[in-house]
């Protein structure tokens, strides 16, 4: 038995009230066909994912910048924040003050962001199905 499955058992063993969550590799499920072939190959853990906008997130850095990136004017408008306010030049175009200010704005956004994280993650089991490498592919025929 390959040592990931073994893993995958230990964890489920230890485990046995979190939901079990498959990530497949982007190339297993690239193209419009009803079965796909995969294996366990990738590592198993106990982790914590969440879905946006028909994405999966296994990061929360990753979402929370999407999150972000997906509703920035009402964020930005919400919390009273200029992302242009921490661009390098912001001191020569801003008052220091406004910078500040700023600066707590994005303290609140971030919290924010974070709560949202919160409620969207999900701790789980995470098993990484990757490209098999022991199925080999009929190749067709010279003709």
């Amino acid at each position: 038995m390959n040592d990931n499955i073994k893993t995958l058992l230990e964890i489920i063993h230890k485990n046995p009230d979190l939901p079990v969550i498959f990530v497949f590799d982007s190339i297993i499920v690239s193209e419009d066909y009803g079965r796909w072939v995969a294996q366990i190959i990738g590592h198993c853990e106990v982790g914590e994912y969440a879905t946006y906008n028909e994405r999966f997130y296994d990061n929360r850095e990753e979402f929370t910048d999407d999150y972000y990136d997906h509703n920035d004017e009402i964020l930005d408008e919400r919390f009273g924040y200029n992302r242009r306010m921490t661009y390098p030049d912001a001191e020569k175009r801003y008052l220091k003050a406004d910078i500040e200010a700023n600066k707590e704005a994005e303290a609140r956004l971030d919290k924010y962001l974070d709560e949202v994280a919160d409620r969207a993650f999900t701790k789980a089991i995470l098993v990484y199905i990757d490209t098999p490498v022991e199925i080999e592919e009929v190749e067709d025929e010279n003709v």
